[in-house]
């Protein structure tokens, strides 16, 4: 191979693996969170729907502690993007709940599908920002 051919081949290359950059960061870090959050969503409205409250109220207790803040979503959410919009989509958390307790299905439907649209838009305001997965390190 000539050296002509070797540096195309080898530019070839680069700008394939920039597409893929390209394309993992748009599938990125955030919005794969987001639609884990959505997912654990999905499983309370199901628990709620079979008319278990108890196991919906635990699973949004799991989808909120267990998948939203451990993922340092809210942080993330709060440093970047601002502390009233953190506050907007906790409260959509404890709208939920209390929509559970009261059994008011229309609610925990309207607030479970805002609450998975402000999650879809904020991962991909965080994913186009760049904010890393480790939004900050604890104890430091």
């Amino acid at each position: 191979m000539n050296a002509r051919r070797l540096v195309q081949t080898i530019g070839a290359a680069a700008v394939g693996l920039l597409i893929c950059g390209v394309g993992l960061a748009a599938d990125g870090h955030w919005r794969a969170t987001a639609q884990r959050v959505a997912a654990a969503i999905d499983d309370v409205q199901a628990k709620f729907a079979a008319g278990d409250t108890a196991a919906a109220r635990s699973a949004l207790t799991e989808a909120y502690f267990g998948r939203f803040e451990d993922s340092k979503m809210e942080a993330a959410i709060r440093k970047e993007i601002g502390g009233s919009r953190a506050v907007e989509v906790e409260g959509m958390f404890g709208n939920m709940r209390k929509a559970i307790k009261a059994k008011d299905a229309e609610t925990v439907q309207q607030t479970a599908d805002s609450l998975r649209q402000a999650l879809a838009e904020d991962a991909k305001a965080l994913d186009a920002a760049g904010v890393p997965a480790e939004v900050y390190e604890v104890n430091r």
